[in-house]
């Protein structure tokens, strides 16, 4: 029957015996059995079948309790207060035996049976969708010269995260476990060295703060396509306190039209086939928010190509992509800006120029389009523009975390990661972010995600980066999995 005696039991943190005064756990059934559902084949002639996989069936918990009461009234009221608590669901499950361990269930099941006027006993059933139990302490193993040993001591298996830093620039990154290997970025990297530092500019918020005027940096000078109505750009931007978004904290004064200050870089000559890459996030809470940012390139004195997210109306939570190309827009795109749509909330939006045709890539799709007399013109300009809207109320979400410009025409390593910056890979989800970034187009296609798991006993993860860059340091976290 598998009895356990856990004296008592916590749900989400908390004990039943503290939120229910009189309640008392008795005994719990069902964390030692294990169940297994065998998949098989038969054919005619051949005797019994032929095994094809198993996986762990869903676990019931079964929890005897007891619970008393100062009377009538007061035993109805903790009886309430326990269907009050079991009303939850994915729940972390932690019993006093076992204070390292944790399962996830959700109540499915309360019978109690009354025992007198003022006391009961009973059991409360809890699914287990996943049958596991897990470390309530995540594990860490550091990267040395290259390599992580894990003694993992868990019973089943479980996918790790990684997280490195990248103390130079670097093209490409590779996680190696049982001859599978996970690659980010370009291993075809040279390590040659631009002549032109200007030809690859990085610009993290975190890491480098609010840009001040100066050493190329100007605010309030941009040259900005058309935006719905006359636009003046005048305000300030700052860095929130966390170091991590740069934001409009000023738009200025202007009722009548869309206002606020944009943020120039003046690049060192001029620059022609190129990229520019902007990280940002974008989103309203509530339908009365009106907000833009605009990213764009431009000449000396003219607007190359650009990019409007904005929402410019109340009533819903729709806005859109605007895209301008010499200053004139070719495309509207209508999108959700729900604070929390993934495609403006950690969005990426990516200009790319090369000879007349303008590529952009926003919200995992790309547009292009092509203008010949754009052939010969160089990029000046890197403009970063936000945009209150009249008196509206402002977006609860409107930053950027970063930027990106490159120019193969001056440097001819393409430089997946830079100095300072950080990548975290998460096994379980096949997601990877670079510097808290969704950053899903360095990937291959076909990384074994699948594959790339610890198993019982010991587990060696070897690193690898393109061979002219120095190693990151990195480290592996993992929790672990017991049936």
């Amino acid at each position: 029957m598998n009895i356990r005696f856990p004296q008592r039991m916590r749900i989400n943190g908390a004990y039943l015996e503290d939120t229910v005064p009189g309640y008392q756990t008795l005994e719990v059934t069902g964390r030692d059995s294990i169940e297994m559902d065998i998949d098989s084949v038969s054919f005619a002639r051949v005797d019994g079948e032929r095994y094809q996989g198993k996986r762990a069936t869903v676990r019931t918990l079964t929890v005897r309790f007891v619970i008393e009461g100062y009377g009538p009234a007061d035993f109805a009221a903790k009886l309430a207060k326990l269907k009050t608590a079991l009303k939850v669901t994915e729940a972390q499950l932690i019993f006093d035996d076992e204070p390292s361990m944790y399962w996830i269930g959700t109540p499915s099941k309360l019978d109690p049976e009354q025992v007198g006027p003022s006391a009961c006993k009973g059991e409360i059933e809890i699914t287990c969708s996943d049958p596991y139990k897990y470390g309530l302490v995540e594990r860490s193993v550091d990267f040395v010269d290259g390599t992580a040993e894990i003694y993992y001591g868990g019973t089943e298996e479980t996918r790790p995260k990684i997280h490195a830093v990248f103390p130079e620039d670097t093209g490409y990154i590779s996680f190696t476990k049982d001859e599978k290997t996970l690659m980010f970025g370009d291993e075809t990297d040279d390590g040659s060295i631009p002549t032109d530092p200007d030809a690859n500019v990085d610009y993290v918020s975190a890491r480098d703060g609010a840009p001040t005027a100066g050493d190329r940096w100007s605010y309030n000078d941009g040259i900005l396509p058309y935006v719905k109505n006359p636009t003046s750009a005048t305000g300030t931007m700052a860095v929130t306190a966390t170091a991590r978004n740069l934001y409009a904290n000023n738009f200025g004064t202007n009722n009548n039209s869309w206002h606020g200050p944009c943020l120039t870089y003046h690049l060192e000559g001029s620059k022609g086939d190129c990229e520019f890459s902007t990280y940002f996030s974008f989103g309203a809470r509530t339908t009365d928010q009106c907000g833009l940012v605009q990213f764009s390139i431009a000449s000396d004195s003219t607007n190359v190509a650009a990019v409007s997210i904005f929402k410019g109306s109340k009533g819903s939570l729709n806005g859109g992509y605007d895209l301008y190309v010499k200053g004139v827009r070719k495309k509207n795109i209508s999108v959700s800006v729900a604070e929390g749509n993934v495609a403006t909330t950690n969005g990426t939006c990516t200009i790319k120029k090369k000879g007349p045709t303008i590529t952009f890539s926003i919200g995992g799709a790309s547009y292009q389009f092509t203008d010949a007399s754009l052939a010969d013109v160089k990029a000046t300009r890197l403009t970063i523009f936000f945009a209150r809207k009249a008196a509206e109320t402002q977006l609860s979400i409107n930053h950027v975390t970063g930027f990106r410009f490159t120019s193969p025409d001056e440097a001819v390593t393409v430089r997946t990661f830079w100095s300072g910056d950080m990548i975290d890979v998460d096994c379980e989800s096949a997601e990877v972010q670079v510097n808290d970034v969704p950053a899903y187009q360095i990937g291959r296609l076909r990384n074994p995600w699948d594959s790339f798991k610890l198993t019982p006993g010991k587990n060696v993860i070897t690193m690898d980066r393109s061979d002219w860059a120095a190693m990151p340091s990195a480290h592996v976290t993992y929790r672990e999995v017991y049936t």
